[in-house]
């Protein structure tokens, strides 16, 4: 063959390709079948939302085409009456609605893409919508629900109505609230295994909407929370029991919630006095001793003219300030220890810093010789903690200083308990002899 033979076969074969590449070019810019969207198709879906996006699907074909939706995960295709069929079939510029449903909990990610609908049975005869129409989802995290509880922790007393007035055992409210934007959904109350005769009820539902609340009521019996074997109105220390809330869009709150009586451990030392006549949305208030004594300590010779002489008697609290404020007991003046009040002034127990030594009615009840007949015998130290009957793991006992002065001779003498099982003495003692000291606060 000559040179130039060769020549005008090349240039055939080139001219041929030309030709091939032209009609290739031609046939993939042409789609078969078209997307015309019907909704929006760039959307922002919440993980537990969902939504709807729909194309006319158009076959642009002069041949019948059986279709078919290339699966994705997190889209299903809705194929009731009125909508594209799986598989659907056009003829020559027939359409027909393909509906999609898009659940934010099915996604695995955001989709740039699609929906890919292929000839079936092939996956080379592929189209989608143009790159202005195609589908742009974003999942987006759904806003956290925030439940809130009214308390994290409530104390309740023993319904105990017989030989303790006090302890009435009043029901106590514990308020849960949404503080989110959204309903907290599937929400539910988990209750702990009551002391016996306790019981709870709520008002909670299963939906809470977006700033409303609702209400467990926990009404106490006569039996008090154990610490895990017995009730801690042994003197023991009691393990709480917890109300949880929580839905299926929420956080978990909790509340730990005592049932108490005479002699359980509480903030810091023992239950002696209780006051269930405070709102029922928060817990008791009251009273309690210390666990352990102090050193034996000299009274001092502090007067305290500050408060009436009948008040002197029962407010430990404001006794103790007055001591120590007069300079025979400070800490400036004297040493560490010497002074009853001002022990009990600077002891700090389980971060609680706000202890004084009782007043004489605290400790011991109208059976004694200070004058306490207006105060109820259940209030005190002696009554509630020794005498009737006693509590196992308290062990109180021997001589302790009040910090109310003798009203006849309050430059001399200081009224003392001595603490026993048959209801105790009461007296007056010379401010410079040594006794026991035993602390208590109160509580709200």
């Amino acid at each position: 063959m000559t040179q130039y033979g060769i020549k005008k076969i090349t240039k055939a074969v080139t001219a041929l390709a030309a030709a091939f590449l032209i009609t290739g070019t031609a046939f993939a810019g042409t789609p078969l079948w078209t997307f015309q969207p019907l909704t929006a198709t760039t959307i922002a879906i919440p993980s537990t939302g969902m939504a709807t996006i729909q194309y006319q699907v158009t076959n642009q074909s002069r041949k019948t085409h059986t279709l078919a939706m290339t699966p994705t995960p997190g889209i299903t295709q809705t194929t009731t009456s009125g909508n594209c069929s799986s598989p659907f079939t056009l003829s020559y510029q027939q359409s027909c609605t393909l509906t999609l449903e898009v659940d934010g909990a099915a996604l695995q990610g955001n989709i740039i893409g699609g929906p890919k609908v292929c000839q079936q049975g092939s996956a080379l005869q592929c189209y989608q919508p143009s790159a202005a129409n195609i589908l742009r989802v974003t999942l987006n995290p759904e806003p956290g629900v925030t439940l809130s509880t009214s308390v994290s922790d409530l104390a309740l007393s023993i319904n105990d109505t017989g030989t303790n007035a006090p302890l009435t055992g009043n029901p106590r409210t514990i308020t849960i609230t949404n503080t989110g934007s959204l309903p907290a959904s599937n929400l539910m109350v988990t209750y702990p295994t009551w002391p016996t005769g306790t019981t709870a009820v709520s008002t909670c539902t299963d939906t809470l909407a977006a700033g409303a609340t609702c209400d467990i009521t926990v009404t106490p019996g006569a039996a008090a929370t154990s610490d895990g074997a017995d009730p801690c109105t042994e003197g023991t220390v009691p393990v709480a029991d917890v109300v949880s809330a929580a839905g299926s869009n929420t956080n978990t709150v909790n509340t730990n919630v005592l049932v108490l009586g005479y002699g359980c451990q509480h903030q810091g030392g023992f239950l002696f006095s209780v006051d269930d006549a405070t709102p029922n949305t928060g817990s008791i208030g009251g009273k309690v001793v210390a666990l352990t004594s102090l050193a034996v300590n000299s009274w001092t010779q502090a007067i305290g003219t500050d408060i009436p002489g009948a008040e002197k008697l029962f407010n430990g609290a404001q006794n103790t300030a007055n001591i120590v404020a007069d300079s025979s007991c400070n800490a400036t003046t004297i040493s560490q220890g010497s002074c009853a009040a001002w022990q009990c002034n600077e002891l700090t127990v389980d971060g609680f810093s706000d202890w004084y030594l009782p007043a004489i009615c605290e400790v011991a009840g109208s059976d004694g010789a200070a004058g306490c007949s207006g105060n109820p015998t259940q209030q005190n130290i002696q009554q509630n903690l020794v005498s009737t009957p006693a509590v196992p793991g308290v062990g109180l006992s021997g001589v302790y200083w009040s910090s109310t002065e003798n009203l006849s001779y309050p430059a001399e003498f200081a009224w003392f308990q001595d603490l026993t099982t048959g209801g105790g003495i009461q007296n007056g003692g010379k401010k410079s002899f040594k006794s026991s000291v035993r602390c208590s606060r109160g509580f709200k």
